[in-house]
């Protein structure tokens, strides 16, 4: 049996879990590829007008998928943190998905609702549809989620010209090569180190976030905030690219929370929001503008009145 996993949506928080169950289950496992301007055409042609840049890919991933496996993966995620919720788009892709996509296999979908249990039933529940016991899903739990940690932690590069970058962004964008134009690697390149929120530790992002006094409902929305926070109020990095998607609801009321919050710091700031639309020279024009600003102003404030180095706090990992 061939099992069908779109390289989409939360494909970017959990496919090493999924990789590790699936693999133990002894399933063959097809991925589809990277964004393309090909898929994200097929989800262009599927998805309707006011949903964001990544679920329209999502659709595309899903039809490129249908006719080259048996079954296709798209659990249904409802929250992932207790008294959280994912983005409701999200929550309902599975139901979009099979009103919209014709000629699909049939999905397996469990849910994921930690309203309800904790992540591991789910995972129970399926592993028993492949005849695997509660002590076998803990071990490939374990296996995926060390595999997961050590994707975050080797994602930190020393850089060359000992400039730091944040770029704060949905997990499910920033790591999407075609919607987030490759910024990561761009910078990378420039021998730019890049922090992004999957580096800093949970409990901090929950701690910053908490300053708002205010409860962010969305988990991912929550992470962007705590973690944009973080990075204002310390020292570890020397700019910030707060990457967002056109039409995403959540995003565009929380970009007010951290647009607040860099008016405070002294750190250099930026919004990119991007659609199908955008164009890569207008995207790159400005970056270059901002990572000059960032350089400038870095170099104006290295030496302090001794000609000392500013200091520079440690990664939370």
């Amino acid at each position: 049996m061939k099992v069908g996993i779109s390289r989409c949506l939360f494909y970017h928080e959990y496919f090493p879990i999924w990789e590790a169950f699936f693999s133990e289950a002894g399933v063959e496992i097809v991925v589809s590829p990277d964004t393309t301007k090909a898929i994200l055409k097929r989800g262009l042609n599927l998805a309707h007008t006011d949903i964001c840049l990544p679920m329209k890919i999502a659709f595309g991933h899903v039809d490129y998928l249908k006719d080259k496996v048996d079954v296709i993966f798209l659990p249904r995620i409802v929250s992932i943190e207790k008294y959280k919720y994912v983005c409701p788009k999200v929550i309902g892709f599975t139901d979009m998905v099979r009103a919209v996509v014709e000629g699909l296999p049939p999905i397996l979908d469990p849910i994921f609702d930690t309203r309800k249990q904790p992540l591991k039933h789910s995972y129970y529940a399926l592993g028993k549809k492949f005849g695997k016991s509660r002590a076998q899903v803990d071990r490939i739990l374990k296996m995926g989620e060390k595999a997961k940690k050590e994707d975050n932690e080797k994602e930190i590069k020393v850089s060359g010209n000992d400039l730091s970058v944040a770029i704060i962004s949905r997990s499910y964008l920033i790591n999407d090569n075609l919607a987030s134009f490759n910024l990561v690697s761009r910078l990378k390149e420039k021998g730019i180190t890049i922090w992004t929120a999957d580096m800093i530790d949970n409990a901090v992002i929950k701690s910053e976030a908490s300053t708002l006094k205010k409860s962010i409902y969305y988990s991912l929305g929550e992470r962007s905030v705590g973690a944009a926070f973080y990075f204002f109020r310390s020292s570890l990095v020397d700019g910030l690219i707060h990457l967002i998607s056109f039409d995403c609801g959540p995003d565009a009321l929380l970009k007010e929370f951290i647009d607040e919050e860099a008016k405070r710091s002294s750190i250099p700031y930026m919004t990119l929001i991007v659609d199908e639309h955008t164009g890569i020279e207008g995207i790159l024009t400005r970056v270059e503008a901002f990572l000059d600003m960032v350089s400038r102003k870095k170099n104006e404030s290295s030496f302090s009145t001794y000609g000392r180095a500013r200091p520079r706090s440690k990664a939370l990992l």
